[in-house]
This record gives C-alpha cells, sequence and structure tokens, in this order.
C-alpha cells in the first residue's frame, strides 16, 4: 500500500473511532433550548446513571412533554409569618392525546379562588370558580395564546415545573437517591432567573399588591428508569403584599398516575367551543 493510501485509511480509522466513542457515550441526540425557556433533552440513550442531575431534569421535562396520556395532583400549603395564616393549595393536570387540562384551587377561610383551563396547540380556554366551596364554575369562558396565559397565568400543565429550568436558573443539582428503579434528584434554582411565571401566577391568582419576591427556591424530583416523572416537590421562601408585607413559605408536591392511560377531561366540551378552530 502506497503512502498516501495508508494515511487515508489511518485517518478514516481514526473518523471511525471518534464517531464510536461519540455514539457509545450515552448522550441525548436532540438539544432544545429557546432563550427565557426550560430545557428540552429529547431522545436519550442509555440510562439516567449516563446524565448529570441537570440533564435528568431536562429530560424529564422532554418526557413528559411526549407523553400521550396521564394525570397529576398537587397538594400543599402556603404558611405566612402573619397571624400563622394559611393556604391550602389543591391542583389537577390532565394530559389526553392532543389536549391538556389543569384546574388550579387555592383556599382559607379568608379567600378561595379556582382557576381552569383547557389546552389545545397554542391555545388556551379559561375559566374560573363562582364558589370555591360548592364546586360551582362560572359560565363565562375567555380565549387566550399560549403566549398570553404563560405571561399571566404561569406554565402550562404539561411543563415539568412552575419555575424555568435551564443552565441560567438551575444554580446546583444533585443525585439523592438511586434505589429500587427510581431517582431523586434535588435542584437549587435561582430566585431571579427561574420565577418569572410563577411570580405571575401568585400575582394574579392570588390579587396580590405586586410581584412576589422570591427567596429561596428548591426543587426534588423523583423519576424512573425511562425518565417518567414519579414525584415533584417545590418548597420555596417569598415576600409579597396584600395589604400587608409578609413573608410565605410554600410546599408543594406534584405526583403523576395513569401514565399511557386515557383520561376524561372535566366539562371539556363547554371548553372546546370556545378555541378559535371550532
Amino acid at each position: 500500500m502506497e503512502r498516501g493510501q495508508r494515511v487515508a485509511v489511518c485517518l478514516l480509522a481514526a473518523l471511525a473511532a471518534i464517531s464510536a466513542a461519540g455514539c457509545s457515550s450515552g448522550k441525548a441526540t436532540t438539544v432544545t433550548e429557546t432563550e427565557g425557556e426550560t430545557t428540552i433533552i429529547e431522545n436519550p440513550v442509555g440510562s439516567p446513571e449516563d446524565y448529570t442531575p441537570q440533564e435528568n431534569a431536562y429530560i424529564v421535562a422532554g418526557r413528559l412533554k411526549s407523553l400521550g396520556y396521564y394525570r397529576s395532583e398537587i397538594e400543599g400549603e402556603v404558611v405566612a409569618s402573619l397571624f400563622g395564616y394559611k393556604q391550602t393549595i389543591s391542583d389537577i393536570h390532565i394530559k389526553n392525546d392532543e389536549e391538556s387540562y389543569a384546574q388550579a384551587i387555592s383556599s382559607s377561610f379568608l379567600v378561595s379562588v379556582g382557576k381552569q383551563a383547557l389546552f389545545r396547540g397554542r391555545e388556551a380556554v379559561v375559566r374560573s370558580a363562582s364558589d370555591v366551596g360548592k364546586g360551582e364554575w362560572s359560565d363565562d369562558f375567555s380565549r387566550m395564546t399560549l403566549d398570553e396565559y404563560r405571561a399571566e397565568m404561569g406554565n402550562e400543565p404539561t411543563a415539568l415545573s412552575s419555575y424555568i429550568l435551564n443552565d441560567g436558573s438551575v444554580l446546583s443539582g444533585e443525585l439523592i437517591s438511586a434505589e429500587e428503579g427510581t431517582f431523586t434528584c434535588r435542584y437549587e434554582i435561582s430566585p431571579a432567573a427561574g420565577t418569572a411565571r410563577y411570580a405571575a401566577k401568585m400575582k394574579n391568582y392570588g390579587g396580590l399588591d405586586g410581584l412576589p419576591e422570591f427567596v429561596r427556591c428548591t426543587l426534588t424530583l423523583t423519576f424512573d428508569g425511562e425518565w417518567n416523572p414519579v414525584s415533584l416537590t417545590a418548597e420555596d421562601e417569598y415576600k409579597i403584599k396584600k395589604i400587608f408585607s409578609m413573608t410565605c413559605r410554600s410546599t408543594l408536591t406534584e405526583t403523576f398516575y395513569d401514565i399511557g392511560v386515557p383520561t376524561e377531561i372535566p366539562d371539556a366540551e363547554l371548553f372546546r367551543v370556545h378555541f378559535s378552530e371550532s
């Protein structure tokens, strides 16, 4: 073999080795990141052990977006420093094929509010509770674009978290357990970079006098070996003003059920007639 041929063969062999090393690294093949949005990693290969805690969060976020069917329930409470005041949170999220649904209820002895929203494509149809205690809902519906909803009412239900999760907002992440096929990671979220939509939701849902000022945000995520979410707990400390200024602490846990199982969306037909394409 002549010298030029030998060089070409060696070069091809080197490129093949580099390519093989890349294919066996266990890293994902698709990363989607838009400025100000949660990072989505799709098409992961290997297992969660092959990824950093931050990468696993982005993979779970992508997995949740791709699921055709699931249901989740969010339970928790907010405790204010003023008089030990408590607000109870009870939300439901449903993904059913091309539609998703969110019901959010916040209640206390002073004030109770409720919102429902059905999502299809880039639109949402929203209504409010007329009487939370009696489970009664208004007959007035409003249509919003997805961007309008995000700006005024927070993330859509298929988002992994109320936070925005990306390399600019996730300050740190650590694996805290890996046993019996499930993994749990804990993340510290930047109060400045990760809470813009969460703050807007809290202001508009609670009728606050301004945006809350977040002090501390911690997220604990449990998922299985296929990156299906199992549970998500957000612990926050923030300052709000509603007549009085006060410090609040909240703990909210979302638990996921019925992954892959079609789930009926309550009163879906009442919402559907209000979409622009209906």
